[in-house]
């Protein structure tokens, strides 16, 4: 059965991604702010109300999602004011809200989507958190800070950000049920501030942490500049696809020994010319770049 219930961690402040005045959960990939691009995921997901944690700047996150534009999926806020006291924490922050299992996310990622929709049909398997992970160490994104995890087949054994002997790295996704609030407050009493992973740990060491992996997905944790390139290049490059014709083959042997086919490679495009003064200070106010373009030479 699907799952109806997420939480989104939205709390962290994100300072190597240097966007001034910006929380990561607002930074936009594709014009779209990532915790808006998320939010309607889920909703196409079949995900039914979102819990939101927020902490840094976290009255600009909920004005932008109160009542969001075509979405009609449930939000709902936590206010956590010690979120500067780790992952842990947020996720703690919201033991209250969850009766049954859960989709937790990333507010800062970028998820394909076709990633948000497997991670929310998951079976739980007798695992208590199952983990969106990626194998491919060498397209994986600075595998060096990212929380590496190691697997005894599906299960994990070992998660941290210092491991040695690992074979995949976290994505940031995952399928949860409310046990992972009683290991969050264990872990919390023991030591505060505390990080995700040793609330993970903590499970994995009685092997009720479960790896799934990304495939062929794409994924990216937007937390450098040059993370938000990739994302924004991704996004792109996937308009560009989705906008060629694809022509249709006739493969019937012609008389003559030659083939014709018919290729169509667009339409007439107009070009729009703005004359403005002062749009060179502000040219956030102008979509410059409009969407099935995204990916031109020219602009």
């Amino acid at each position: 059965m699907a799952m109806q219930d997420a939480l989104i961690l939205a709390a962290g402040r994100g300072e190597r991604l240097d966007r001034p005045n910006t929380p990561k959960p607002l930074v936009e990939v594709g014009g779209d702010p990532l915790v808006v691009r998320l939010l309607t995921q889920l909703e196409e997901a079949d995900i039914e109300r979102a819990v939101v944690v927020v902490g840094y700047e976290g009255e600009q996150i909920v004005r932008k999602l109160t009542n969001p534009p075509d979405l009609e999926i449930d939000v709902e806020f936590v206010e956590h004011d010690d979120w500067e006291q780790g992952i842990a924490s947020s996720v703690h922050a919201a033991r209250d809200t969850f009766e049954s299992p859960f989709l937790m996310a990333m507010a800062d990622h970028w998820f394909d989507d076709q990633l948000v929709e497997r991670m929310s049909q998951l079976e739980s398997n007798g695992a208590a958190v199952q983990m969106l992970v990626d194998p491919d160490l060498e397209a994986a994104h600075d595998v060096d800070s990212a929380v590496k995890v190691g697997r005894d087949g599906e299960t994990v054994e070992r998660i941290g950000f210092e491991l040695d002997d690992f074979d995949a790295v976290d994505a940031g996704l995952f399928a949860a049920s409310p046990a992972i609030f009683d290991t969050s407050q264990q872990v919390l009493r023991e030591h505060d501030p505390a990080p995700l992973t040793d609330v993970l740990q903590w499970m994995a060491d009685e092997r009720s942490v479960e790896a799934i992996e990304v495939e062929e997905a794409s994924w990216f944790d937007i937390d450098r500049p040059r993370d938000l390139v990739r994302a924004e290049m991704e996004y792109r490059n996937r308009l560009r696809v989705e906008a060629v014709s694809q022509p249709e083959f006739d493969d019937t042997e012609p008389e003559t020994g030659s083939y014709e086919y018919e290729f169509t490679t667009g339409s007439p495009t107009t070009t729009d010319v703005v004359v403005q003064r002062g749009i060179v200070q502000d040219p956030s106010q102008l979509k410059l770049i409009p969407d099935e373009s995204a990916s031109s030479p020219i602009y």
